[in-house]
Order: C-alpha cells, then sequence, then structure tokens
C-alpha cells in the first residue's frame, strides 16, 4: 500500500509537536528522538514482511497458470474429442475416408488441433 504524503506531513508535525511540548513533559529531545526512531525501525521491519509475504504470493500467482487459459485449453480437448467421436461416427457408418463428410470432418479437426496448439 502507498503511503500518503498527508501521513507523512501529519508524522513531521506530530513529532514537531512533541518536540515543542518536551520541555513541559521531561522528556528530553533526544529521548523523544530515540523513541520516534525505534517506532519507525519496527514500521520497517513490519513493511520488509509485507514485501516478502507479497512477493512470495507474487511468485506464487505467476508459477499458476490462470483459470482462463485452462478452461481455454480444456475446451480445445472437449471439442477436439468431440469432432473426433463425430468421425468415429461416419466411419462406423461405413463411410470411407475419401467421403466428402469424412474428409470435411478430418480436414475441421486438423484445423481444430492446430488452433489449439497455437494457444
Amino acid at each position: 500500500m502507498k503511503q500518503s504524503n498527508f501521513s507523512g506531513i501529519l508524522r513531521a508535525v506530530t513529532l514537531a509537536g512533541v518536540i515543542a511540548a518536551l520541555p513541559c513533559t521531561g522528556v528530553s529531545a533526544d529521548d523523544a528522538l530515540e523513541a520516534r526512531l525505534k517506532a519507525l525501525e519496527g514500521e520497517v521491519r513490519a513493511l520488509r514482511v509485507q514485501v516478502a509475504d507479497l512477493s512470495a504470493e507474487l511468485r506464487t500467482l505467476k508459477a499458476t497458470p490462470s483459470t482462463a487459459i485452462i478452461t481455454e485449453q480444456s475446451n480445445c480437448v472437449e471439442r477436439i474429442n468431440a469432432l473426433d467421436t463425430k468421425r468415429a461416427k461416419l466411419k462406423d457408418m461405413g463411410l470411407s475416408d475419401r467421403h466428402p463428410d469424412v474428409i470435411n470432418m478430418s480436414v475441421r479437426l486438423d484445423e481444430l488441433k492446430a488452433s489449439c496448439k497455437d494457444k
């Protein structure tokens, strides 16, 4: 998450207010700055953990094929199987490989296989 400039300005104003109020509280400027430094170091550690978590998640997402790609490949396989089944039924009906319907089905099947291979 990107932090807004307003937040940074607010922190600077707050820190300036704390330092200005130090004489009233009895806390030295060095102690206040040291406390602020420790708080910022804690934020840095938390942000590093968040970056590591997000980096791991990104690697996982990159390694996992998209659902759309899987669906498209499954669809290709289903269409190829359906055309192959139709061609087999034509042959079972006694049509030869030279019959125009079998030839047409074979051409469509080859085109579909080539098309699916490109995806």
